[in-house]
């Protein structure tokens, strides 16, 4: 595991999202996530705040980045 995220699957990331919907997080909850779509493009997830804050993108580098904290400018 990275020290900045985790990659989980689609099914990984829906649970997750039905969990912090329904106000039942653990702290395994918390945290970055990355997904690889069946589409070939990824969902980052970031819950470090409880928020969980999605973005899609087209490549893993610009999800990587996002995770990471680095600004993507297009």
């Amino acid at each position: 595991m990275s020290e900045h995220f985790k990659t989980i699957t689609p099914v990984q990331a829906n649970e997750l999202l039905l969990r912090w919907d329904s106000g039942a997080q653990p702290k395994e909850d918390f945290g970055r996530f990355l997904v690889a779509e069946s589409s070939g493009t990824y969902t980052a997830i970031d819950n470090t705040a409880g928020k969980c804050e999605i973005e899609k993108f087209k490549t893993r580098f610009e999800a990587v980045k996002y995770l990471c904290g680095v600004e993507v400018i297009l």
